[in-house]
């Protein structure tokens, strides 16, 4: 089944109805149809065949979705790459994912200037009297073939591509629809990078309904506030920092917005409660690239005693908390997270000792631990990964930040461990303040928020606390930036 199998009925119902819309330029879905086979014409001739693995460097446009859909038109599979990699990482991606072809966009042609020899290099958009606009030969293909590979942001040692096959793709967007109940009159707004699976699947999702998708000019948020104005979205997803600069510089919801989906890493509850106030209608979403996006959502103005929650199941989706030993815990007890459901990943590419780590018993085993309360409702608590053990106590750096937050002259935290001769590891914590604050100021107030041992013992101040692409703190580059 090929790519316009899936929007054959989409595009058939809704031919003038605008697909994308970006400043000066609107795409009906009959255009898009005709950019899509013309230049899947042209990607056949020269030399692109089913089964192919195909790298694009590119930010958010009307060419990237135009790109993508001619690859899955021709049974190829899209590697998007994150624009914010350094050259040297963008290479050793390109070279893991074994891409015959690697398609960069003409605003980035600088980069790469390498060569890539198992790579035929592209730089598109190619010009349309180039490519025929006419029909070519379509195959069948299987809902479970591979249709997408995405690299996580923040790996280390051997590259982990997450592989989605089409069918968990339009089961991540089915149960989605579960909450969103999205028609052709919505307008989803494309407020995260397409090479990351948040951003992709935002027009995943609008395609399978007929709605439209805005691109802004760019990330930044103040063109995510013009595209909110001029647009008028009913459907965002922001991370977190995002949603922080709106509020601060007074960026209010358009009065047509319906969901505003909330996540990309730890959503904290002061931003949550500010969100509320200023009328966005948050939805805080729990998920990561290895299951699609969102497995889990809860809107807080509508269950505000949930607002420390990530949501409960979406359906179709099961989610458990196990010791140790695999065993299921009892309910409000922590311990990892592990997921089943129709979104959950086939794999990682070419990396079947992490596979097997992963994916055990039909279960994906993410690696972030938690708990669920009577009602259903999961709690994230920490990555595993991220846990700090100080003198035989856990300390879970996501409460101890969010107590921190609670101090009005605190904008950001980051807390993290570092190695200690008496205690094993010590908590630290790296803020960004606003004005003047001395650390006896502070330990003051967290002890009546905090136990004695989950107070900083090392507490730095700094301008800026470095985050990926989705606004995730880069705890460990954080981490060794501040050990002595």
């Amino acid at each position: 089944m090929t790519e316009f199998k899936f929007f054959n009925k989409t595009i058939r119902v809704h031919q003038a109805h605008p697909a994308v819309i970006s400043t000066g330029e609107v795409i009906t879905y009959g255009e898009l149809k005709i950019r899509i086979k013309a230049l899947s014409k042209f990607l056949k001739a020269s030399g692109l065949k089913r089964g192919m693995h195909a790298a694009i460097l590119s930010g958010n446009n009307s060419d990237f979705i135009v790109l993508t859909l001619a690859l899955w038109d021709l049974g190829a599979v899209p590697v998007p790459l994150n624009v914010r990699l350094l050259d040297e990482d963008l290479e050793k991606l390109t070279v893991h994912s074994e891409a015959k072809f690697l398609f960069i966009h003409e605003e980035l042609k600088d980069r790469l200037p390498g060569d890539i020899s198992s790579s035929k290099k592209i730089v598109f958009p190619v010009k349309w009297e180039e490519a025929s606009d006419g029909a070519i030969e379509q195959e069948d293909s299987d809902l479970n073939e591979c249709a997408l590979i995405l690299y996580t942001s923040g790996t280390t040692g051997v590259p982990k591509g997450v592989m989605h096959t089409f069918s968990t793709l339009l089961g991540s967007a089915k149960a989605s629809d579960s909450l969103l109940r999205q028609t052709s009159s919505d307008r989803w707004l494309a407020s995260l990078p397409f090479y990351h699976i948040g951003g992709f699947s935002i027009p995943v999702r609008a395609f399978l309904y007929g709605a439209s998708v805005i691109i802004p000019p760019s990330l930044k948020a103040e063109d995510i506030a013009m595209a909110v104005e001029a647009f008028r979205p009913t459907l965002i997803s922001y991370v977190t920092t995002t949603l922080r600069r709106l509020i601060e510089t007074g960026v209010k919801p358009n009065p047509e917005l319906r969901y505003m989906l909330l996540g990309g890493g730890p959503v904290d509850n002061e931003l949550a409660r500010n969100a509320i106030k200023e009328g966005w209608r948050a939805v805080k979403v729990y998920g990561s690239t290895e299951t699609a996006t969102l497995v889990s959502a809860v809107e807080i103005e509508e269950y505000p005693e949930k607002l420390s929650s990530a949501g409960r199941a979406l359906p179709g989706n099961v989610i458990t908390i196990v010791d140790e030993k695999g065993r299921e815990t009892e309910t409000g007890k922590s311990g990892e997270i592990v997921i089943k459901g129709p979104s959950v990943m086939a794999g990682y590419w070419n990396n079947s000792d992490e596979t097997g780590k992963k994916l055990l018993k039909g279960f994906y085993y993410t690696g972030d631990l938690g708990h669920m309360d009577t009602e259903g409702y999961l709690y994230v608590e920490a990555r595993r990964t991220d846990l700090i053990i100080s003198g035989g106590e856990n300390v879970n750096p996501l409460e101890v930040e969010d107590a921190i937050l609670r101090h009005p002259k605190v904008k950001e935290a980051c807390v993290f461990a570092l190695e200690d001769k008496e205690w094993g590891q010590t908590v630290a914590a790296a803020l960004v303040i606003k004005g003047n604050i001395e650390t006896e100021e502070l330990t003051g107030f967290l002890r009546n928020q905090l136990a004695s041992y989950k107070i900083p013992r090392r507490i730095f101040f700094t301008e800026e606390l470095p985050r990926t692409s989705l606004g995730k703190l880069r705890r460990e580059y954080i981490r060794e930036m501040f050990q002595m």
